[in-house]
């Protein structure tokens, strides 16, 4: 009597266990499928995996098949490796990995992956660095996913110096008004392209990848901080163009080189940190409009500050909410770098503002990610 359907639904690994050590049920039925599901089909399944995955046809490859079961496929894919002399190695369950036949070039592996011990676990810094990279050549390839906030950036630098740098010499007493309203287009170019890694993940999610690196053993962690990082590096390209506009406009830094490679290293650290927010939103909603959506809430945080004017001459509610808002103290480390030199206080003060605002944002990221996990 052919076995009920309902028995094959909301399957783990221990439920393939027990398929597998029932005697009464038919090889297709102890993975999982009904009889008349599989049967006198698997020719065509094996001819479509064959063409959809070309890796397979390589000479003297590796393969590693995960859950093989004990159909006919894994015969058909054991006699197709031995014709290309490839090595083909199996993880499954003692149980299900004990009713196919020993081969020639096939290794069997029992446990759950990736649990079992198949090869060495990649480093935690190499797994970020790959998933950094990918990012990065997936947002090459779409300029238009970079360039709008890096215009935005430029021209508030160009409004702002041409607007408002013949009024600043009444508070900045002979200070570089340029000096002083750069860190600011650092600032709005963090904001508006931190949507940038958070939609890169909305495309995985959407074509189906991100789902298959879930099934693979990469560090969740990484997960998360390889599009983080991939954002900081983009808005460090950005933060770079900036700059070099600065200098062409008369910018002269008065710690130099060193100073402005220590505000770089200001954006390098705010970009990983917005990027962690949006990220964040993408993973917790999968949704391209929601995460850019996203990313324009940040920007009251760039008006409720010393956005104009140093603190010191703001009043009210405006002066309290400036001293409650961390990019206060980022701003107020990139001006000094360029205007005052090297105030350690000050530059202390904005260090700790931007990695408290990364550690709470990354944080804010893996949560959404284990969210998501325990929603698939």
């Amino acid at each position: 009597m052919a076995a009920s359907p309902a028995r094959f639904a909301s399957l783990d690994f221990e439920g393939f266990r027990a398929l597998a050590r029932d005697a009464s049920l038919s090889r297709h039925e102890k993975v999982g499928f009904p009889d008349d599901y599989r049967e006198g089909k698997e020719d065509a399944i094996f001819r479509d995996v064959l063409a959809k995955l070309g890796a397979l046809n390589r000479r003297s490859a590796r393969v590693l098949e995960i859950g093989p079961g004990c159909s006919d496929l894994p015969a058909m894919l054991a006699a197709h490796c031995a014709r290309l002399r490839s090595e083909l190695i199996f993880v499954d369950s003692a149980e299900m990995l004990a009713l196919l036949p020993d081969s020639a070039g096939v290794r069997k592996i029992a446990g759950a992956f990736p649990q079992a011990k198949v090869l060495p676990r990649t480093p935690f810094i190499r797994q970020v660095t790959m998933m950094t990279w990918r990012t990065l050549i997936t947002n090459i390839r779409v300029p238009a996913a970079v360039l709008p906030s890096l215009i935005i950036s430029v021209f508030f630098l160009l409004v702002y110096q041409a607007s408002l740098s013949g009024a600043a010499t009444f508070f900045l007493r002979g200070q570089s008004y340029l000096g002083f309203i750069l860190p600011l287009s650092v600032v709005s170019a963090a904001l508006s392209g931190a949507g940038v890694a958070g939609q890169s993940i909305v495309r995985d999610i959407e074509n189906g990848y991100f789902d298959k690196l879930m099934l693979t053993p990469i560090s969740r962690a990484a997960l998360v901080l390889g599009p983080m990082i991939a954002g900081a590096i983009l808005l460090v390209v950005q933060t770079l163009a900036i700059v070099v506009l600065g200098l062409i406009m008369g910018l002269q830094p008065v710690t130099g080189v060193v100073g402005l490679l220590a505000l770089i290293g200001f954006a390098l650290l705010l970009g990983i940190a917005f990027s962690g927010f949006t990220v964040g939103v993408a993973l917790r909603t999968g949704n391209a409009g929601a995460t850019q959506g996203a990313s324009f809430l940040f920007f009251p945080l760039s008006f409720l500050t010393a956005t104009f004017v140093p603190y010191d001459l703001l009043t009210g509610w405006i002066k309290t909410a400036a001293f409650f808002n961390p990019i206060t103290y980022i701003l107020d480390a990139g001006r000094t770098l360029l205007n005052v030199g090297w105030d350690p206080v000050i530059v202390a003060r904005g260090l700790g503002s931007v990695l408290l605002m990364g550690a709470l944002l990354f944080f804010w990221a893996f949560s959404s990610l284990r969210a998501r996990t325990r929603r698939k």
